[in-house]
């Protein structure tokens, strides 16, 4: 049975890390500015599972609303959205898989909490609406992508990542989204070099309060800020070495094939922009040759293949100020500075821990 690691750290503290211009874009170097900075998790609160009809996935996003609450989906039920209070407590769920009321078609990706605390679901090329009483689930509306990321704008409308081609305009790879489901505008052209099963792939957080937004490829550390207009703001270069850039697709499970680096998540808080680094776990090796034990291991657990290094960009010095290694996946909320990760039971039970992110210095 698999054991969940502990939540430690690995502290890189190299001085240096001074940016520079080059070709109007922000290099900056892998040493760190701060060497007196950390990176700390508190532990928020916990979600347990609430008995039989509940049950968390590996799959699971977390959503917090303005009453502090935890929004998850999707969860063990197909088609299932659930609501926890400030302090884990289970409060309701809602919904089921169909295309019925009240029913959710297609494999749910995430959740999103929006103006007034509505509960936008996205489910592959499809978005419902839960309204903060958590009643019922709205007639959802089609997209016309498949979204791999997604924020919510402070007056409601959506960003949304997928690659499509607009007419007239070319090919596209950002969206502005109403909450009926209509393209409103598209920005970010990709490069023509890009092979469009991973690097047209981007990882988008809000910038400035919702006035502009950050944007990354998933397989390379370079990372923009755009008006929402698409007018380019600013572009951040991380030259690190433990993160080389690829451009090619290699099928396998990240249990069999070593993972390579990946930006998993942005996000800006305090001054400080975060960026959620996928690396291959520490102790990686191929599940074959892992033993006995690792075989019979859960296969769905991420934290099997993968480790998350987080660093604390200064958005205005253009500086590295902490970079911290963690044995397991940790995810944004998107909604502050609160992240979770998963841990898993002796019974293979999952629970949800959610923690505050800071930096220390």
């Amino acid at each position: 049975m698999f054991k969940p690691k502990p939540v430690v750290f690995l502290l890189a503290a190299i001085v240096g890390g001074c940016p520079y211009r080059a070709s109007g874009q922000r290099v900056v170097a892998d040493g760190i500015s701060c060497a007196s900075c950390r990176i700390q998790l508190d532990t928020v609160s916990v979600l347990a599972r609430s008995g039989d009809s509940i049950g968390f996935t590996y799959r699971s996003h977390v959503g917090i609303d303005s009453k502090s609450r935890f929004i998850v989906a999707p969860t063990f039920v197909p088609g299932q959205t659930a609501v926890f209070d400030s302090q884990g407590r289970f409060q309701g769920a809602l919904g089921r898989a169909g295309p019925g009321p009240d029913e959710i078609s297609g494999d749910i990706d995430f959740v999103l909490i929006g103006r007034g605390d509505t509960i936008h679901v996205i489910s592959r090329a499809r978005t419902s609406l839960i309204a903060p009483t958590f009643e019922r689930i709205h007639e959802g509306h089609t997209l016309p992508g498949h979204p791999q990321a997604a924020v919510v704008l402070p007056n409601g409308e959506m960003l949304m990542q997928f690659p499509v081609y607009v007419a007239g305009v070319g090919s596209r790879l950002i969206h502005r989204i109403s909450q009926a489901g209509e393209m409103l505008a598209s920005i970010e052209e990709p490069l023509a070099t890009e092979n469009p099963l991973w690097a047209r792939v981007r990882t988008i957080a809000l910038a400035d309060g919702g006035r502009a937004l950050w944007s990354a490829p998933v397989n390379t550390f370079r990372i923009k800020k755009l008006a929402l207009d698409g007018d380019l703001l600013d572009v951040i270069v991380r030259a690190a070495p433990w993160f080389p850039d690829w451009d090619t697709y290699e099928r396998g499970e990240p249990w069999q094939r070593r993972p390579r680096p990946r930006v998993s998540d942005l996000l800006e808080a305090g001054g400080v922009l975060w960026a959620f680094i996928s690396v291959a776990d520490a102790q990686w090796i191929p599940r074959e040759a892992a033993g006995d034990n690792r075989r019979t291991s859960s296969p769905r657990n991420p934290s099997d293949a993968y480790d998350t290094v987080i660093e604390a960009i200064d958005i205005q010095r253009g500086t590295v100020l902490a970079r911290q290694r963690f044995v397991t996946v940790v995810r944004p909320t998107g909604n502050g500075p609160t992240v979770y990760s998963y841990a898993e039971q002796p019974d293979g039970e999952l629970d949800l821990i959610l923690f505050r992110l800071r930096l220390i210095r």
